[in-house]
């Protein structure tokens, strides 16, 4: 045994001359090749594929070594010492840089997510890069959910080659699921430099019904959104399939920060379209009266300047008013708020909006006893 490996704990010394196969694996399929790159044993690494270790095989999750070297928790030098151990390697089959585990992502998709800027320029160096034709949104996802430092190189270069401008708005969409404001103003400009349509894509909606922009506020991305809103793009009173603009989802997910960025930047018509009651369908109150948020209800409610009474009057598709939502859910701070005399001076108003019956004739008293 070479003098470099005399380092190596004793035990291991021990068993390698008795150890036969040097392939085993666990339950998880990995072999101790795997284990030694995943816990950055380099000299292991050396002595087990000089011992024949295959460095071509796969866990139960298909990963493989160049996988785990990404996944490894070392510091970026130590997973770029691997890594070139394992890529200069005699043994190495290319092929191993393309193999996709079973979430689809090969090792350039996590060195983007995981790795280092060494190993994403080395692997783009090593491959064929028409195969990775369809996995920009895959590498984009990564860049976006992983990493605060665009390789601009690499972008341009997988841009330049594989995007079409009409794929924007899916790469928008896979952005707009992250916090990841300088990745989305790299694509915007790529994009607007490439094409005049930029306004029709951010139009654009996902199987749900979102935008980029209901995206990013749904996950409260604060940073998105004020990005996105710059635009001044015509596309505020998008609905998803389930009937919500940017204000039911404000309510719903009870973004505060999201609703003071979105109040700064609308002007009052666009406020008081987002919170136009309409036939059958439930107004932003209706999703906010569901929590005991009082803060943000009070917000919206004094961004609105229109008549707030057909807010309170307006029935959704099973005849409930903000009221009913209120007792159904129990939100006894929500139920003091929208009863008390700041927000309704009249006490013959709040007798009649407490006694409108929903579809099946239930008071807002029939909700609260059930409560």
């Amino acid at each position: 045994m070479n003098n470099e490996f005399q380092n190596i704990p004793k035990v291991l010394r021990l068993l390698l001359p008795l150890c036969k196969k040097v392939d085993h694996r666990d339950n998880e399929k990995r072999t101790p090749l795997h284990v030694a790159v995943l816990y950055n044993q380099l000299i292991y690494v050396d002595i087990l594929l000089q011992s024949g270790a295959d460095i071509s095989a796969k866990s139960v999750l298909h990963h493989n070594v160049f996988h785990y070297v990404a996944l490894s928790l070392c510091s970026s030098e130590d997973k770029d010492k691997m890594f070139d151990r394992l890529i200069n390697s005699p043994k190495l089959n290319p092929s191993l840089l393309t193999i996709k585990n079973l979430e689809g992502l090969t090792p350039l998709s996590m060195a983007i997510g995981y790795g280092t800027p060494h190993m994403i320029n080395t692997i783009v160096s090593r491959i064929d890069t028409s195969l990775f034709q369809n996995e920009l949104s895959m590498c984009i996802d990564m860049l976006a959910k992983r990493s605060k430092i665009l390789p601009t190189a690499i972008l341009e270069r997988f841009l330049l080659s594989y995007h079409r401008p009409q794929e924007s708005a899916t790469l928008f969409h896979i952005i707009c699921h992250y916090d990841n404001p300088e990745l989305l103003k790299y694509i915007l400009d790529y994009t607007q430099n490439r094409t005049h349509n930029l306004d029709k894509l951010l139009k654009q909606t996902d199987e749900h019904g979102y935008t980029p922009l209901l995206t990013a506020v749904y996950y409260g991305h604060k940073s998105m959104v004020e990005i996105l809103l710059d635009c001044k793009v015509e596309y505020l009173h998008i609905m998803t399939h389930d009937k919500k603009n940017i204000l039911h989802l404000i309510a719903q997910r009870q973004h505060e920060h999201v609703f003071k960025i979105l109040n700064e930047k609308l002007n009052a018509n666009d406020f008081s379209i987002l919170m136009s009651p309409q036939p059958l369908q439930a107004t932003p109150l209706h999703e906010i009266s569901k929590t005991n948020n009082v803060l943000l209800c009070d917000s919206i409610l004094k961004s609105y300047k229109e008549d707030k009474l057909q807010l309170f009057k307006h029935q959704n598709v099973y005849g409930r008013t903000i009221f009913h939502e209120a007792c159904e859910y129990g939100r006894l701070e929500m139920i003091k708020y929208l009863t008390s005399d700041n927000l309704i001076k009249d006490e013959q108003i709040k007798i009649e909006l407490l006694a409108i019956g929903d579809d099946e004739k239930r008071t807002c008293l029939h909700l609260a006893a059930a409560e």
